[in-house]
Protein backbone atom coordinates (compact mmCIF):
# COMPACT_ATOMS: atom_id res chain seq x y z
CA UNK A 1 0.00 0.00 0.00
CA UNK A 2 1.05 3.30 -0.45
CA UNK A 3 0.41 6.83 1.18
CA UNK A 4 -0.37 9.68 -1.08
CA UNK A 5 0.12 13.50 0.91
CA UNK A 6 -0.79 16.39 -0.60
CA UNK A 7 1.09 19.64 -0.24
CA UNK A 8 -0.57 23.28 -0.51
CA UNK A 9 1.40 26.53 -0.59
CA UNK A 10 0.17 29.77 -0.16
CA UNK A 11 2.02 33.00 -1.30
CA UNK A 12 1.16 35.71 0.57
CA UNK A 13 -1.27 38.46 -1.68
CA UNK A 14 0.11 41.14 -0.24
CA UNK A 15 3.69 42.95 -0.57
CA UNK A 16 6.23 42.55 2.40
CA UNK A 17 9.10 44.14 2.88
CA UNK A 18 11.47 45.00 5.57
CA UNK A 19 15.20 45.31 7.86
CA UNK A 20 16.47 42.18 9.19
CA UNK A 21 19.57 43.83 10.50
CA UNK A 22 20.51 46.31 11.47
CA UNK A 23 18.00 46.95 13.65
CA UNK A 24 16.83 50.57 14.74
CA UNK A 25 18.26 53.42 16.93
CA UNK A 26 21.48 51.28 16.42
CA UNK A 27 24.63 53.05 17.26
CA UNK A 28 27.96 51.78 14.84
CA UNK A 29 31.64 53.00 14.96
CA UNK A 30 33.05 54.56 11.69
CA UNK A 31 35.69 51.95 11.63
CA UNK A 32 32.66 48.80 11.66
CA UNK A 33 32.11 49.97 8.51
CA UNK A 34 31.32 48.85 5.40
CA UNK A 35 28.90 46.68 6.64
CA UNK A 36 26.30 44.25 5.48
CA UNK A 37 22.94 45.16 5.91
CA UNK A 38 20.12 42.31 5.37
CA UNK A 39 15.84 42.99 4.31
CA UNK A 40 13.32 40.77 3.80
CA UNK A 41 11.72 41.87 0.60
CA UNK A 42 8.40 40.26 -1.78
CA UNK A 43 6.08 41.29 -3.72
CA UNK A 44 3.45 38.73 -5.76
CA UNK A 45 4.22 40.31 -8.91
CA UNK A 46 7.97 39.56 -8.25
CA UNK A 47 10.78 42.16 -7.35
CA UNK A 48 12.84 43.24 -9.70
CA UNK A 49 15.17 46.41 -7.54
CA UNK A 50 15.69 46.43 -4.09
CA UNK A 51 17.73 49.89 -3.53
CA UNK A 52 19.29 50.72 0.20
CA UNK A 53 19.74 54.54 0.73
CA UNK A 54 20.88 56.83 3.56
CA UNK A 55 19.27 60.10 4.61
CA UNK A 56 21.69 62.69 5.78
CA UNK A 57 20.87 65.20 8.57
CA UNK A 58 20.58 67.72 5.86
CA UNK A 59 17.93 65.83 3.89
CA UNK A 60 20.21 64.80 0.76
CA UNK A 61 19.48 61.48 0.07
CA UNK A 62 22.60 58.68 -1.02
CA UNK A 63 22.26 55.63 -2.96
CA UNK A 64 24.67 52.91 -0.78
CA UNK A 65 23.76 49.62 -2.94
CA UNK A 66 21.14 48.08 -5.57
CA UNK A 67 20.33 44.11 -6.26
CA UNK A 68 18.30 43.67 -9.30
CA UNK A 69 16.16 40.73 -9.90
CA UNK A 70 17.16 39.01 -6.58
CA UNK A 71 16.63 35.52 -6.71
CA UNK A 72 15.85 35.28 -3.12
CA UNK A 73 13.03 37.20 -0.73
CA UNK A 74 16.03 37.75 2.00
CA UNK A 75 18.65 40.07 0.65
CA UNK A 76 21.97 41.33 1.40
CA UNK A 77 23.17 44.92 0.63
CA UNK A 78 26.65 46.54 1.51
CA UNK A 79 26.92 50.10 3.15
CA UNK A 80 30.15 51.14 2.50
CA UNK A 81 32.37 53.73 4.88
CA UNK A 82 30.19 56.49 6.49
CA UNK A 83 31.41 59.70 8.10
CA UNK A 84 30.00 59.88 11.88
CA UNK A 85 26.82 61.64 12.41
CA UNK A 86 22.83 60.73 12.11
CA UNK A 87 21.26 59.26 9.71
CA UNK A 88 18.06 57.58 8.59
CA UNK A 89 18.55 54.30 6.85
CA UNK A 90 15.96 52.72 4.44
CA UNK A 91 15.36 50.70 1.10
CA UNK A 92 12.97 50.80 -1.69
CA UNK A 93 11.57 47.48 -3.59
CA UNK A 94 10.17 47.94 -7.02
CA UNK A 95 7.88 44.88 -8.02
CA UNK A 96 8.26 44.04 -11.52
CA UNK A 97 5.17 45.82 -12.59
CA UNK A 98 7.02 49.18 -11.76
CA UNK A 99 5.74 50.14 -8.28
CA UNK A 100 7.63 51.66 -5.79
CA UNK A 101 7.50 50.75 -2.05
CA UNK A 102 9.63 52.55 0.74
CA UNK A 103 10.82 50.62 4.05
CA UNK A 104 10.08 52.10 7.49
CA UNK A 105 13.89 54.78 8.02
CA UNK A 106 15.98 53.27 10.70
CA UNK A 107 17.69 55.92 13.07
CA UNK A 108 21.22 55.22 12.81
CA UNK A 109 24.18 56.70 14.70
CA UNK A 110 27.93 56.61 13.52
CA UNK A 111 30.28 57.65 16.17
CA UNK A 112 34.42 58.40 15.36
Amino acid sequence: ATAQTSVNIIKSKTPTYYFICPAGKSTFAASSFPRTVKVFAYDPAGVSLVTLSLKHADGTTEVLDTAANPSDSTILLSWPTTEPGSYELFFTMRNAKGTNRQSDLLQITVTP
